[in-house]
């Protein structure tokens, strides 16, 4: 099999639009998003190393452009664009911390450092830096020479060992495209990953101590449900293999279930940032304040909750909502890619 043929194969071809996801991707990463350009650059590399240094000269430019926008974040908006983007990644009192202990030398250094391995967040450093007013030529170059020492150099890395790394990958990968054992593998990944989650959920209320809101509870019953049904593919794909429609439907329900955890994990968010006000018996003064006999007494005859417009915890720097959201997102992206078992060809049964 060719190179050409195995990228077919595998997907590795690229969208006509993954050019311009690369260049807003490698332009929000440098001043305010969260996900580093990586996540699409390195796939669009393997998927066309020929055009290894076009998506390099892409990614550096557009992270040039981003990094002198967070420049001038920190120097002329950092009270009104900036510190909202630093309290929604709860990165405030870090940023505050290197602020605290920065110079121009240790800015330097975090120029490169950032530029090269993302430590500190590259985001951080331009925002800092234009928060100080760091020489602005000075700051260009710095940017320039460590992205673009990164981003080709991962160029130079897949043109030259691309192949023998996909040719290594190749037995690894096989299964993944083999349709029947595909959905036992979504499928068994789904479950164990609701399961994780199902898990982290219950040992951080009852051995941690961390107490749940109601919106918590909704994530936790819909994480739930993902287990079960993904549970049920898994069972039903061993069992009754040739069961097409009932594994389409189920294929539906888990889909439905996570995509609906995602919205709930965005809604409670916004809660919790108070974006948008959350239901009116999960505030922190319901739980805390009872205004009559009657409201104390309902409040005591209900199970102790936290209040859904506070963080409960946060874990590596994010709050449980964001990893709950973060999760949710997952598992729809891999529920979804159930669905191509039930193409129409060979590999795939009728329905029944």
């Amino acid at each position: 099999m060719d190179d050409s043929s195995f990228a077919k194969k595998y997907k590795l071809h690229e969208r006509q639009t993954a050019s311009y996801w690369l260049a807003i991707l490698a332009f929000l990463e440098s001043s305010v998003f969260l996900l580093p350009v990586d996540v699409i650059y390195i796939p669009m590399l393997l998927a066309r190393p020929q055009k290894a240094y076009k998506y390099a000269f892409i990614a550096t430019v557009f992270s040039v452009l981003g990094a002198l926008l967070g420049w001038f974040i920190g120097a002329f908006a950092y009270k009104t664009i900036a510190l909202p983007v630093l309290e929604f990644y709860d990165k405030t009192a870090y940023f505050e911390h290197l602020r605290s202990i920065s110079n121009i030398k240790l800015i330097i250094l975090f120029l490169i450092t950032s530029g090269l391995v993302h430590l500190p967040p590259i985001k951080l450093v331009n925002i800092l830096a234009g928060l100080i007013h760091v020489n602005l030529p000075l700051f260009f170059i710095l940017n320039l020479s460590a992205r673009a020492l990164r981003l080709y150099g991962l160029a130079w890395l897949v043109t030259t060992y691309g192949n023998r790394f996909k040719e290594f990958l190749r037995p690894y990968l096989q299964p993944f495209f083999i349709k029947e054992v595909r959905f036992r593998l979504i499928s068994g990944t789904v479950f164990l990953l609701s399961f994780a989650v199902v898990f982290a959920s219950f040992y951080l209320q009852y051995g941690a101590g961390f107490i749940p809101c109601k919106l918590c509870y909704v994530e936790r019953y819909l994480f739930i449900a993902s287990l079960f049904v993904s549970g049920f593919l898994l069972l039903l794909d061993f069992l009754w293999p040739k069961a097409k429609l009932l594994k389409y439907v189920a294929s539906w329900s888990l889909t439905i279930f996570l995509i609906s955890n995602v919205l709930v994990s965005i809604y409670h968010a916004g809660v919790e940032r108070h974006w948008w006000a959350g239901p009116k018996s999960c505030t922190a003064q319901a739980t805390l304040f009872a205004h009559n006999s009657k409201d104390l007494l309902q409040a005591l005859g209900q199970p102790h909750r936290a209040a859904c417009d506070i963080a409960a915890g946060h874990f590596l720097h994010l709050p449980f909502t964001a990893w709950s959201f973060i999760f949710s997102l997952i598992l729809v992206l891999f529920s979804t890619q159930l669905f191509g078992c039930f193409r129409a060809d060979k590999s795939c049964p009728d329905l029944q």
